[in-house]
């Protein structure tokens, strides 16, 4: 990367002296140049000290090149060159070069880092390919012993765990190109390449024993793309390619057992396997067309054609020696024919016709039909036997289900214009459903929406909306998953199903929205923007998701009350909430029992805020700007539970703890114009985190809690940081 930083550079001054030696002529013909840069000294006053701060992005504390721009022309010919944060992990370049309205070229380069964690901590080593490995003199330790000294001498170990930093980088570049053979048709052509390097969490488990590992990323994705543009005065036409070929350079991820070392045994094997992501492809194909029809009428077409396959080779079922699985035989369902690998495809199409209309003066007509297939031609493939966890066989066989869906839609919508200040419209769309392998084979659903823009006079903007809709199934099928259980399941009981319960995504559901948005200017200098919205869902169910609300409100202000200053303010919030019904079904003795008395409610509530305001002022005229911004924003969610009294204890809900984040944000800026190109900048600014997570906050590599469990200890602490910043830019 760093001579990719130095050859832009080069090439950037070169072609500055270049043109430095051939002036420009007056009528044009020699080159024309210009260009900036910003560089500067960066320093953090105080270590943050918590992933959070830097979770997308590096604060160095060091000199560097923030921002360069070079741009060369001569005649029709140009060349631009533009980067930003160079040498950081967040860095971005970006050259562009071609034929005005003839021929454009581009190509890109950028790095997204995500730090997931500074406080983790390695108990395994890696050994590479993504197998763990853990010392044997460390493994025969904790074999052995009373579970209380072994608990003890897991605790000690996991004490010296190393700390390293849970991140991954994707790297991703680019190039496009775009020709115009002749001024009414346009080809296209793309190249994408990103690799994502790394590790994130995963959790490999023995038995009911988890241990957390840093999962080795080694994706590398390539992205095509082509198209041609035909556009006449009366209708245009376009075709386009996009395809995605993805690897993983890593199948699986392989662990020691820390409380085995000598041989497998059935229920403790030496080592426990969990395969990756696999490699897949997909290809997609479209076309699109627009004509122009008489009475000022315009119809659009897209249909569109992909194919996405998989055909990775199964691992074997375990790499437990001790458990004999010798009866595993995996078949099509179809023909019975055996097979080693899944040979996974589906295909999508779509048809999307819209066509517009205006036939008189203040009547809008519009029109619309959408048809959607999600085809799984994976075939459907029977598993004789399974292995859990490396620890046990289950001898019942299992089938893969297949899912796939057609949604069909259709919808008209009229629009007048009731006075000049006043235009309304009414709309209807039904959409139907149709499902393989889930609960509700069919749904239908009737959406009604109206909208209503008022503008009474040049300075207030009005636009009000509402959306009705009901969804309605045809039959709801509580066993469906008993397809996937050829040869029945373990547990005999089949009341755990629980009959009454309801799907959200495919039952039922009545759903009201309503959106407010204005803009209003009662003065030249005065913008003030409001926006109010309220979603509804109601779901009738008796048991699972009953009911979904939302509502946000938020106001954004700017206001010039002199001519060199700006002030500019916004505030927002958001307020969500949820209830649902469910049941602890227990099961003992290998029988699921099913009681009213094991009831319980759930209760989510979820609140988001933000505020900001700040000032921008030239306190001296083409000299001195200064400006400065202050933000906010602050998220809780809480989960209340309650329960019927006389059920099994051990489904008694409880309520969790609420969740909070917060973050404060001050910042400013003071620019000084040292000369017409030249301008030195001082900027600060002030962050500070609050979290308050029960899930995360108290996690490490051992918990009492789970004795013979292993974490990486992934937190994000709070944190508070003040940087500085001193830049001289340059433009020419």
């Amino acid at each position: 990367m760093k001579k990719l930083i130095l050859t832009i550079l080069a090439g950037g001054w070169a072609t500055i002296a270049l043109a430095q030696e051939e002036a420009p002529t007056a009528n044009g013909g020699g080159y024309q140049t210009s260009g900036f840069f910003e560089g500067g000294f960066w320093q953090v006053l105080k270590d943050p000290g918590s992933a959070k701060f830097q979770e997308y992005r590096q604060v160095k504390e060091y000199l560097l090149l923030n921002r360069f721009g070079f741009n060369l022309s001569k005649e029709n010919y140009y060349l631009g060159v533009n980067a930003n944060e160079l040498g950081k992990t967040d860095q971005r370049a970006t050259a562009r070069f071609g034929l005005v309205r003839k021929w454009k070229n581009k190509v890109t380069w950028s790095q997204t880092p995500h730090l997931y964690s500074t406080s983790t901590r390695a108990s395994f080593l890696n050994a590479g390919g993504g197998v763990f490995i853990l010392p044997d003199s460390i493994q025969a330790a904790l074999s052995s012993g009373s579970s209380s000294a072994v608990t003890a001498k897991l605790k000690s170990f996991l004490d010296g765990a190393q700390p390293f930093e849970l991140s991954a980088q994707r790297n991703t570049g680019g190039v496009t190109s775009e020709f115009k053979p002749r001024s009414d048709l346009t080809v296209k052509a793309g190249y994408i390449n990103e690799r994502k390097t790394g590790n994130k969490q995963l959790g490999v488990t023995i038995g009911f024993n988890p241990v957390e590992l840093p999962e080795p990323l080694n994706y590398e994705t390539h992205r095509f793309s082509a198209s041609a543009e035909l556009a006449r005065k009366d209708f245009s036409a376009a075709v386009a390619y996009s395809g995605r070929v993805f690897n993983n350079k890593t199948e699986a991820v392989i662990r020691d057992n820390l409380f085995r070392v000598t041989t497998d045994s059935v229920s403790a094997p030496l080592r426990a396997r969990l395969a990756l992501p696999v490699d897949n492809m997909s290809h997609n194909f479209t076309f699109t067309g627009t004509y122009n029809l008489p009475k000022r009428t315009r119809s659009v077409a897209t249909v569109s054609y992909g194919v996405a396959t998989q055909n990775e080779d199964f691992l074997p079922h375990t790499i437990n020696s001790a458990l004999s699985d010798t009866g595993l035989v995996i078949r099509r369902l179809e023909d019975g024919s055996v097979v080693t690998s899944l040979d996974g495809k589906f295909k999508t199409f779509l048809f999307n016709y819209q066509i517009s209309s205006r036939p008189v003066e203040k009547l809008t007509l519009k029109g619309k039909a959408r048809y959607y297939e999600f085809d799984n031609q994976t075939p459907e493939l029977f598993f004789t036997s399974r292995v859990s966890y490396d620890a046990s066989v289950d001898t019942f066989g299992r089938a893969n289900l297949p899912y796939e869906y057609i949604k069909r839609s259709g919808g008209a919508e009229a629009g007048y214009e009731l006075i000049r200040q006043v235009h309304a419209s009414l709309g209807y769309t039904r959409e139907g459903i149709s499902r393989n392998h889930r609960e509700v084979e069919a749904s239908n659903e009737d959406i009604y929406n109206g909208t209503l823009d008022i503008r009474p006079n040049n300075w207030v903007t009005v636009r009000s909306s509402y959306v009705h809709s009901e969804r309605k199934t045809q039959k709801y099928d509580t066993l469906f998953f008993e397809e996937s259980f050829p040869e029945g399941e373990s547990v005999t009981n089949p009341a755990m199903s629980l009959n009454e319960l309801r799907r959200f995504d495919v039952y039922n559901r009545k759903r009201d929205k309503v959106e407010l948005t204005s803009q209003l200017s009662p003065i030249d200098e005065l913008d003030v923007g409001l926006n109010f919205s309220f979603a509804e869902d109601d779901f009738s169910a008796d048991y699972g998701l009953e009911a979904l609300w939302n509502l946000g409100w938020g106001i954004d202000v700017s206001y010039i009350p002199v001519p060199r200053l700006t002030l500019f303010g916004d505030i927002g919030r958001e307020d969500g909430r949820g209830e649902m019904e469910s049941r602890y079904r227990a099961v003992v003795a290998n029988v699921g029992y099913d009681s009213l008395n094991n009831d319980w409610s759930g209760y989510l509530r979820d609140r988001f805020e933000n505020y900001g305001f700040g000032f921008s002022a030239e306190v001296w005229p083409k000299k001195l700007d200064w400006g400065a911004n202050y933000g906010f924003t602050y998220s809780r969610s809480a989960l209340l539970s309650t329960f019927a009294p006389g059920g099994v204890a051990a489904g008694n809900a409880v309520s969790f703890p609420n969740v909070y984040y917060k973050l404060h944000r001050i910042g400013s800026q003071v620019s000084y114009r040292l000369t017409s190109q030249t301008a030195l900048k001082f900027s600060y600014w002030y962050e500070k985190y609050l979290e308050t997570d029960w899930a995360i906050d108290p996690l490490q590599p051992f918990m009492p809690i789970a004795t013979r469990s292993v974490f990486l200890g992934f937190r994000i602490p709070d944190y508070e940081a003040h940087i500085l910043a001193l830049k001289l830019s340059y433009a020419f």
